[in-house]
């Protein structure tokens, strides 16, 4: 498999784990739309169009870096039949990196504030995308590869 294959495959796995975070962490926003609406119909309405656009913008933004931090240089540059043999350990360390990613951003500017920020729904909210984004990205790209490559370790994973 060469690399533009590769690199096609982690875009479409990506697009995927990029619109499955979006769509997971939908219902916090609605939660915390009611919560800051406090019940005006109209002002919802108006907020929920643009938070979920922006949300959608935002979240592209963050899984973009992601892609280019993490998922290129290991679709570049590490051996398919490698990540194959180890596809449950790298689906669980994505999830976990995912998680950890977020939440050290916000221990970190917890301590460049003087006050403490404990916004547990945003917290949540950002760990969870992050953590659905990776897992289903590293799901889908190793599924991907397990049909693309030729014998060895794809052929003993189904």
């Amino acid at each position: 498999m060469n690399r533009g294959a590769r690199i096609r495959s982690l875009a479409l796995a990506a697009v995927t784990g990029w619109l499955s975070g979006a769509l997971i962490t939908t219902p916090i926003q609605l939660v915390e739309l009611v919560r800051n609406t406090a019940g005006d119909l109209r002002l919802m309405l108006v907020s929920l169009a643009l938070g979920l656009i922006l949300w959608g913008i935002w979240t592209l933004a963050i899984a973009l870096v992601g892609v280019a931090l993490a998922g290129l240089p290991i679709a570049l540059w590490a051996s398919p039949t490698w990540l194959l043999r180890h596809r449950v350990a790298i689906i669980a360390v994505s999830a976990a990196v995912g998680l950890a990613v977020p939440l050290a951003k916000f221990r970190a500017w917890d301590w460049l504030k003087p006050e403490p920020f404990y916004d547990l729904p945003l917290i949540a909210m950002y760990g969870i995308f992050a953590s659905v984004f990776a897992a289903v990205t590293a799901l889908l790209y190793l599924r991907m590869l397990q049909k693309k490559v030729p014998g060895g370790a794809a052929d003993s994973l189904r």
